[in-house]
């Protein structure tokens, strides 16, 4: 869904195809076909019009909105993608996968800006801080870490009672969901 509620994107259970659909009136704007790549993840940028699909064979797709066409892709993870997300000036998208990272790159270009090796598990979710300094992601191996977005420096990491699954964040506090509940953590400047 996008950040404003107003676009929601459907795949089928195979993630072949992709269906652009507008929140309010349920029609369908634009429909994707993934040419045999499994969709996992998508992230939309309304502003931009574009949206990004992560695929099991470890790809992330940029596709225009408007219509349908595939922009570019984009390589570097070795296992599925697991989430994707946009920051909110649709600068900069963090990836996560099975290969146990997260990665961050170039919306502009495409190009990897950091690949964020911290993590010992399936990496499962990710997010912007909302200053666009910091990136987080959370794991199957109970952690979620906060990254430096320029560095890719981890500058901390908590340790959770079980896997954690996602997580979202505004200018002052990370929500993470995980196998035991909700975790809500305060950034401290």
């Amino acid at each position: 869904m996008s950040d404003d509620g107003s676009v929601v994107v459907l795949g089928d259970h195979g993630g072949v195809y992709l269906k652009v659909v507008d929140s309010h009136t349920g029609d369908e704007t634009v429909s994707l076909s993934m040419l045999g790549r499994r969709v996992r993840s998508c992230a939309i940028d309304l502003a931009r019009g574009i949206l990004v699909s992560g695929s099991h064979n470890g790809e992330l797709t940029v596709w225009d909105l408007g219509s349908g066409v595939e922009l570019r892709k984009m390589r570097g993870h070795t296992g599925c993608v697991k989430s994707c997300r946009i920051n909110c000036d649709g600068t900069r998208l963090v990836s996560t996968s099975d290969d146990c990272s997260a990665k961050v790159w170039s919306l502009d270009n495409g190009s990897l800006i950091s690949s964020l090796d911290g993590h010992e598990g399936p990496v499962l979710g990710c997010g912007f801080s909302a200053d666009k300094g910091m990136v987080f992601s959370v794991s199957q191996d109970c952690t979620l870490c906060v990254w430096n977005i320029e560095t890719g420096a981890i500058l901390s990491k908590f340790r959770a009672r079980g896997p954690l699954h996602s997580c979202a964040a505004d200018a002052e506090t990370v929500l993470v969901t995980g196998w035991h509940g909700v975790y809500r953590l305060t950034l401290v400047p």
